[in-house]
């Protein structure tokens, strides 16, 4: 890469070994010497004879077209953005096929619009697509600045990029973002430079340029076939790849070539090409051997394609990888109970349970493990922890352990504790998983929604009663729970609907008309409040 050297420098350069009697040539600097270099900026090193053209292939969600000009505005932040791209790196983006995307939901996290964008059908001929959406007024973003990742999201050697407006961006912002995340399909990485294109958070007097490091990653990629993917990168350009990834190195970010071998192991996966996701993954890990992800990945296949024992070595080199890596340990314990080996299961679901005490799913397994061996008493504790932790595990299937007599005394000994104990939500939560057990799936349901009420659990408890209203859509009791529920949750005026429609069915109901004062008091309506207030007392003459 030659990007000139100052004259003096040169000539200081070769009179010194002869002043020393030296005859050795000087050393060549290593490219860590040469990014930590004064001259920092990205220059196209060489003259190239013909630009690259990329198609570009454009969307636009319902938010975004709310102008009439909204196909000029994306022509022209294209155009801007190509000419960046030119200059740095002789690459022209050439617009063409520009369509509505409905559908998106254009405020919400932006994780999910790029995932939506990515499984979206396409068949056309372009190289990239891209997606313009907008939002809202965002925390954390002004006209000076804002973190790139809330702005666009783009997986290197994809060829995917959504980007998002939003009124508080600077114009020069938005170009800024579109050739940040054009850089990222191109194998750039984040810089902590805050002159960097790539630098984490997008300014409105920030770079023009691109540093060194990600300028040499985007020329080595320049020719990538974004149609083709990773698999059409060279072992060359892999290699190089791989060395300015080793020189640029931090803690929080992974080689780029491994990440999109990852990311194609999740599409081909989708797409259930399973032995092609499997090859995806072996070729991240062979990059990157401790990449748990692609274990844990390779161990999710392998079990899907009844291969167990290898499953359960891609799924324990995960844990190897990183303990704490999500939904390695649980699918282990499944794989182990597919094996037979319930003992197993046990003791890896007590493993992760001491890891994370709160593991909802954790709890569920294990109690379904320990029902299995027989450990009837035990697997009930487990699904209550299970329960109590979220309270939509209880509409999950469960092993039924134990015969009749033991759950019918387990029940007893559960109905005691909640009669000594009323306001217990987690006796009440275990009452109704025994009932449920027992085939009393309406009254165990409805028992564990009051315990999770009472457990301050109000979306748990919203789930099984809407479960059990579906069973008994006409039943007092689970109504009124209902309303309460739903004023729990703040949705006041949904609460005094519910609450009115009780009151219409029964013009005495004094719970009805005390829930309806609870909302509008919750309105701020102290008049209203007061009105249903008296109504509920001269129903209810000892209320107050």
């Amino acid at each position: 890469m030659n990007r000139g050297i100052p004259a003096l420098l040169l000539i200081g350069a070769l009179l010194l070994p002869a002043l020393a009697g030296v005859a050795a040539e000087p050393p060549t600097p290593t490219l860590e010497q040469e990014v930590a270099d004064d001259t920092w900026a990205w220059h196209l090193p060489e003259p190239v004879a013909s630009a690259r053209t990329v198609r570009l292939k454009a969307v636009a969600g319902p938010r975004f077209r709310a102008s009439e000009d909204w196909r000029e505005r994306i022509a022209r932040r294209v155009e801007l953005t190509s000419k960046q791209f030119e200059a740095d790196f002789a690459i022209c983006l050439e617009l063409g096929e520009v369509e509505p995307w409905d559908g998106v939901d254009e405020q919400g996290e932006l994780s999910a619009a790029f995932h939506a964008l990515w499984t979206r059908p396409d068949s056309s001929d372009a190289d990239i697509i891209v997606a313009f959406l907008h939002t809202g007024h965002m925390s954390r973003t002004t006209k000076e600045r804002a973190d790139a990742e809330s702005l666009g999201r783009a997986s290197p050697f994809g060829r995917h990029i959504a980007l998002r407006d939003t009124p508080e961006l600077a114009a020069q912002m938005k170009i800024h973002t579109f050739v940040h995340e054009l850089g990222h399909l191109f194998g750039a990485l984040h810089s902590d430079d805050q002159r960097s294109l790539m630098h984490r958070y997008v300014t409105r007097d920030g770079g023009a340029s691109f540093d060194l490091l990600n300028g040499e990653r985007i020329w080595r990629a320049r020719e990538f076939d974004f149609r083709g993917g990773v698999a059409a990168l060279t072992g060359e350009t892999v290699q190089g790849l791989g060395q300015l990834y080793e020189a640029g190195h931090r803690p929080d970010e992974e080689n780029p070539v491994v990440m999109a071998w990852h990311n194609a192991g999740v599409e081909l996966t989708v797409a259930r090409d399973f032995e092609g996701a499997l090859r995806a993954y072996d070729a991240a890990l062979a990059l990157d051997p401790d990449k748990a992800t692609a274990h844990l990945n390779r161990g999710l296949i392998l079990r899907e394609l009844g291969r167990l024992t290898e499953a359960e070595a891609a799924l324990r080199q995960a844990l190897d990888c990183d303990s704490g890596v999500p939904g390695a340990s649980i699918n282990l314990a499944d794989t182990l109970m597919r094996l037979g080996r319930v003992g197993d299961a046990i003791v890896e679901m007590e493993r992760q349970i001491i890891r994370r005490p709160k593991d909802a799913p954790a709890w569920h397994l294990l109690g379904v493990a320990r029902a299995a061996a027989g450990q009837i008493e035990e697997a009930i504790d487990a699904y209550v922890q299970a329960v109590v932790f979220d309270g939509s595990i209880a509409l999950r299937p469960m092993l039924m352990p134990g015969d009749a007599a033991t759950r019918a005394r387990l029940s007893d000994e559960a109905q005691a504790r909640v009669d000594a104990e009323p306001e217990s939500g987690e006796a009440r939560v275990r009452l109704g998983l025994l009932w449920r057990l027992q085939d009393q799936r309406l009254a165990g349901l409805t028992e564990a929604a009051r315990g999770l009420e009472l457990l301050g659990d109000y979306h748990g408890a919203a789930l099984l009663c809407t479960s059990a209203l579906s069973e008994a859509p006409d039943d007092r009791g689970l109504l009124h729970l209902s309303a309460r529920l739903t004023l729990a949750a703040g949705r006041h005026d949904d609460a005094i609907h519910l609450f009115g429609d009780l009151v219409a069915r029964d013009k005495t109901d004094a719970a009805a008309y005390r829930g309806l004062g609870d909302a509008y008091k919750a309105k701020g309506m102290l008049s209203t409040a007061l009105k249903y207030y008296q109504q509920a007392q001269q129903h209810e003459p000892a209320d107050e």
